[in-house]
């Protein structure tokens, strides 16, 4: 059965262009944080949860107020996955299964607001931020309070996931069958170790690839802008990340069909 797959925006952050791709202008814009919610007949995955109130509420202690000191954010309730799943009349609860790229508070803002989910991201994601707390914690991008008390108990890995087949050049993927269709998840690694995106085949008109933080310019696909060397030194690993856009772009230009999400892109200004 083919799913039902929305994006939406749950807030966003002030930054310069030119931190996403060296070639832009050398201006503020605001770089929106979207999740994405993929919907069965009677059950739901979302793919991250993007910010909600209680992250601005985190940030006003210390240490995490010096994170949006230096990346400001942009949040309203209105905006937030669970905001937005009540204004379509989606019970929280149908919410089955939570796909985590990766732990930046962008990405697991929400987590909390699903008792009933159960949670799946990569091992070595969670093994990198489990322990950090405080200034460790900060340096990381990690906010250690968004994570449910119970969240071990509702977590799986991909790792234990089966092999997948293989998406253009990325060759090690894991397969998720999840009511009646199958994902395909895929290592993105440079940005944080363990940052995985869902590849979905099956996904109406053109087939749907959540890139989350591979790059923030979309246009990088096409044209290899890279970041500037602020955007370049945050990134965990440049050899990766650079590694990690070159397939990318292969694979968009032998598959220009494919329609690549990237968690940051400004042309997604309304959900599709």
């Amino acid at each position: 059965m083919t799913p039902k797959i929305t994006i939406k925006s749950s807030g966003s952050c002030s930054s310069y262009a030119k931190l996403a791709a060296k070639t832009q202008k050398l201006e503020k814009v605001h770089f929106p944080a979207h999740f994405g919610v993929i919907q069965q007949p009677d059950k739901t995955l979302l793919f991250d949860t993007g910010y909600a109130p209680r992250v601005d509420e985190i940030f006003q202690s210390f240490p995490y107020q010096l994170y949006k000191l230096l990346l400001p954010t942009q949040i309203e309730e209105s905006g937030s996955v669970k905001s937005y799943l009540q204004s379509q009349g989606i019970g929280l609860e149908t919410v089955e299964l939570i796909l985590i790229s990766h732990f930046h508070p962008d990405h697991i803002g929400g987590l909390k607001d699903f008792p009933c989910a159960e949670f799946l991201c990569a091992k070595e994601a969670w093994d990198f931020v489990k322990n950090r707390r405080g200034l460790r914690a900060l340096s990381q991008g990690f906010l250690p309070q968004l994570i449910p008390n119970d969240f071990e108990n509702r977590l799986s890995f991909i790792e234990d996931l089966p092999a997948g087949s293989p998406l253009g050049p990325f060759t090690h993927t894991r397969q998720l069958d999840w009511r009646g269709t199958a994902y395909t998840l895929v290592p993105l690694p440079g940005h944080i170790p363990g940052q995985y995106g869902l590849f979905i085949e099956n996904a109406g008109e053109r087939p749907v690839f959540f890139i989350s933080d591979s790059l923030w310019d979309i246009s990088a696909l096409v044209t290899f802008d890279l970041p500037n060397f602020i955007g370049m030194h945050v990134q965990h690993n440049n050899k990766d990340y650079i590694a990690t856009i070159k397939r990318l772009h292969t694979l968009k230009q032998a598959r220009p069909e494919i329609r690549f999400i990237a968690t940051h892109d400004r042309t997604l200004d309304h959900a599709r």
